[in-house]
């Protein structure tokens, strides 16, 4: 009994001491945030960041300025350590979040460029930069101030604050679509007004509009061995199917639910000389284990996907912005594979659009019905959708975007 007494003493002692020393850090971090607004910064320093891994449009934006702006010194601040030694090899300065130079560089730089949140770099670095958000998707489902499961609209706003405090700063550019987008979904997410919200292609599309030659060498460029090996293997097939179903915040066991015969799949694709890959979200979990099948292959989750994605003939998935970023290559088909459509609306994420109206493809329900889309060939027309949510004008106006900033900026200072 003696001893169970002071195992619980102990642990209770543990307990006081783990929560003093969050209380501790906050505090500390939350003086570090108004020390930031003190921060001298310089306009010729830029901090790039992304919240999972090395992607996203801030890495394309960022991969742009190095090569034709050596006069902006950008960096890329993160937090996973696994990721800098690799940078700094291809020739970006990359710096850990909570180092010395991650936080000298934060405090400096003017702009934070970021496809989530100032979280992505350092929001308690942040005071005073200019904040350019790019975001990471064009497409139907409520995100942020605009989805009513999220954790920022609570009742008590300090503590979502506390929680989430990135997302309850404006964000002084956003990259949005079409004008529809802009109105619609990107100035109602950040609660904003649509001045803020610019309409470009996203950078980590531009890859869609290079030919096959000119994605192998960025991909020598910029990308490691992995990848270039990743494309030499698909290339092998005559067909090549992608899965990319979206995060389900009410079911993260998806995948697991849907009970998918992989030995019927595998041998179908065999039979054709296709190939499956499967790329989930980060933050989807599952235990569905694809080894030992030569014609399903699952695709690390924080690979970038974009330099792959001409490289495939058909992508199947459910109300993931990847679709909208997938019909702005032509002569490629598109599988809706949405067995869960209700319950995912009810559960998980409102739409902002009526989904029959403004997805097409071939929908499937079951895994049945799954096998036989894989031997369709449907031309679709998606030049309707492409205008609606990216606009008339659709380019790689790279150097656009980059003069927009600066534009952005100094129209900022005027005022």
């Amino acid at each position: 009994m003696k001893i169970q007494k002071t195992d619980n003493m102990k642990s209770s002692l543990f307990k006081i001491v783990n929560e003093w020393i969050a209380i501790a850090g906050r505090a500390f971090a939350l003086i570090l945030y108004a020390f930031s607004f003190l921060s001298i910064r310089n306009k010729h320093i830029w901090a790039f960041g992304s919240a999972s891994s090395f992607s996203g449009n801030s890495k394309y934006l960022l991969q742009y300025v190095i090569e034709h702006h050596p006069e902006i010194m950008s960096c890329w601040i993160t937090k996973r350590k696994e990721e800098i030694s690799i940078l700094r090899h291809k020739g970006i300065n990359a710096y850990y979040t909570y180092g010395i130079k991650g936080i000298y560089y934060s405090l400096r730089a003017k702009y934070y460029i970021v496809n989530s949140s100032l979280g992505d770099i350092n929001f308690y670095t942040s005071g005073g930069c200019k904040y350019i958000q790019l975001w990471h998707g064009v497409g139907l489902k409520c995100c942020l101030w605009n989805n009513k499961r999220s954790i920022m609209n609570t009742n008590n706003k300090l503590i979502g604050f506390i929680k989430r405090p990135s997302y309850y700063i404006e964000p002084n550019f956003i990259l949005g679509a079409s004008k529809l987008m802009n109105k619609i979904f990107f100035s109602s997410m950040f609660r904003t007004d649509i001045s803020r919200c610019h309409s470009f292609l996203y950078p980590r599309c531009w890859p869609l509009y290079e030919s096959k030659e000119e994605l192998l060498s960025y991909i020598n460029r910029w990308e490691d061995d992995q990848m270039m090996k990743f494309v030499e293997h698909i290339s092998k097939y005559s067909s090549v199917y992608l899965y990319m179903p979206t995060y389900r915040d009410a079911n993260p066991y998806f995948l697991e639910e849907q009970n998918w015969n992989l030995v019927e799949l595998n041998e179908l694709l065999r039979i054709n000389n296709a190939l499956l890959i499967v790329k989930l979200h980060p933050g989807i979990s599952i235990e569905v284990d694809y080894g030992g099948f030569d014609h399903i292959i699952e695709m690390n989750k924080y690979m970038d996907v974009y330099p792959i994605l001409p490289f495939t003939d058909t992508l199947i998935t459910d109300y993931s912005s990847i679709y909208y970023e997938y019909i702005l290559m032509k002569n490629k088909q598109i599988i809706l594979y949405i067995p869960d459509k209700e319950d995912y609306i009810t559960h998980s994420r409102d739409l902002l659009l009526k989904y029959e109206d403004n997805c097409r493809g071939i929908v499937v329900n079951d895994f049945n019905g799954l096998l036989g889309a894989l031997l369709l060939h449907e031309a679709i027309d998606y030049e309707d959708l492409r205008i609606k949510f990216w606009g008339k004008d659709i380019d790689c106006d790279k150097e656009a975007l980059y003069q927009t900033l600066l534009k952005n900026d100094s129209d900022n200072s005027e005022k």
